[in-house]
């Protein structure tokens, strides 16, 4: 048999929709909102945590870069004067220690065995002391190697020994050439010209003194390095 429903359309009653299909809608809706919020709460979350441990670390860093390049310019500082020490060695290797070979010369003075002729050491006392080095002027123009002469400087020392005899004289210099810790730093000694002087006092012995100049040409940085 067939039904026809003769009502107006606004009459008729509508189809409802089937309650299994409408509440695995529902659970649909509720699973979606669940995983959203789930997502969000997660996403936001962490994010913000991150976000916070991200500005933490560059707090850090920030602290850290300050101390790297402090210790790099501590380490520029050393090594700078790490470089002046190793100059300033060099330089006082080269150098010739005056007070020490003044000290030198008088420990050898002071050491001499007797002379037959007087039973006594040398007697040698000295005046004037002038010691003169060649300084390059300009030490930023570097000088080819070989121009560096022989004998840098002149060491002049004024001599008195008390006795009559020449060959104290000669036995003093010799000792003085003997000698390698003073004598290195020096070329030779010049010939001294020793003048026989008679002493005002005539009390005193021996009654005449003589007077010697010693003079001894320093060695060139080169010669005395090569020595």
């Amino acid at each position: 048999m067939i039904r026809v429903n003769l009502l107006p359309a606004e009459y008729r009653r509508r189809d409802r929709t089937p309650l299994r299909v409408f509440g695995a809608l529902i659970a649909a809706v509720m699973a979606v909102c669940a995983c959203g919020f789930y997502y969000a709460d997660t996403y936001f979350g962490e994010l913000g945590g991150v976000e916070a441990r991200l500005s933490e670390v560059k707090a850090e860093l920030s602290g850290l870069l300050l101390q790297v390049k402090h210790h790099d310019s501590l380490v520029r500082e050393k090594d700078d004067y790490s470089a002046r020490a190793t100059t300033i060695h060099e330089i006082s290797k080269s150098r010739i220690s005056w007070t020490k070979k003044v000290d030198e010369l008088i420990d050898i003075t002071n050491a001499g065995e007797p002379r037959e002729e007087t039973g006594d050491g040398y007697l040698v006392w000295f005046g004037n002391l002038d010691i003169a080095q060649n300084v390059l002027e300009n030490g930023a123009k570097k000088k080819k190697k070989g121009n560096e002469p022989e004998t840098a400087g002149r060491f002049s020392l004024q001599g008195m020994c008390a006795t009559e005899h020449a060959s104290s004289i000669v036995a003093f210099l010799n000792d003085l050439k003997s000698n390698e810790e003073f004598f290195r730093d020096f070329a030779f000694i010049e010939d001294p010209k020793a003048d026989l002087i008679e002493q005002e006092d005539q009390a005193l012995e021996p009654a005449h003194v003589m007077n010697f100049p010693i003079a001894m040409p320093v060695l060139s940085r080169a010669a005395r390095a090569a020595k």
